[in-house]
């Protein structure tokens, strides 16, 4: 990825000069960045979005449009060729596993102490979204189906235990033995996949 800097006098010199490339501009919902596709006249974007977001996808901007919406100073960004290169993913692996292994101790230390209900909604993204709700979209992408379902139980679990009171332990609702057995399945999963890299 290549970052240049450019005053806004030189910006649609430089899009047209270097083709498809990345920034930031005011959209109708807020500062996005967005792919520029090309020139024929108008400017023309692709506007990443989030599924049922309800914004536009694409945008086309006469000159006059597209520099009103920037600031006086952008970076463009644009992927530039390379020659390929080996990485070694063991250590990413490891780590992986380490960062797991940590995640679920946290989790436990976490669940068998009661809490205020308010601790239990602060604990939700820093505990619990790395397996139970990330963890559960990567197992479903390499197609671990069954170990994505066991994840989804206990995110059923915690999402129960939130309904109600909090006025216990989480772990009268959660399976700390299900978590366990889920994640040393997981681990199982990067061990296997750090011997075939």
């Amino acid at each position: 990825m290549e970052e240049t800097t450019v005053d806004v006098e030189e910006l649609c010199n430089q899009l047209q000069s270097r083709g498809p490339s990345m920034l930031g501009i005011e959209t109708p919902y807020g500062k996005h960045a967005v792919i520029f596709t090309g020139y024929d006249g108008n400017y023309h974007f692709i506007n990443p979005t989030y599924e049922g977001s309800g914004e536009v996808t694409e945008l086309s901007l006469c000159e006059a449009e597209l520099l009103h919406n920037v600031e006086k100073t952008i970076v463009i960004a644009r992927i530039s060729p390379g020659e390929p290169k080996t990485i070694d993913m063991r250590p990413f692996l490891a780590r992986s596993i380490c960062v797991l292994r940590e995640n679920v101790a946290e989790i436990d230390s976490f669940a068998t102490v009661p809490h205020g209900p308010d601790e239990y909604i602060c604990a939700l993204n820093r505990l619990f979204r790395p397996l139970f709700l990330d963890g559960i979209s990567m197992l479903e992408l390499v197609g671990e189906t069954n170990l994505a379902e066991s994840f989804r139980v206990l995110q059923g679990q915690l999402m129960e235990f939130m309904r109600g009171s909090r006025d216990r332990a989480l772990s009268s609702t959660l399976s700390l033995e299900a978590l366990h057995d889920a994640a040393n399945e997981y681990v199982r999963l990067i061990e296997k996949a750090s011997i075939e890299v």
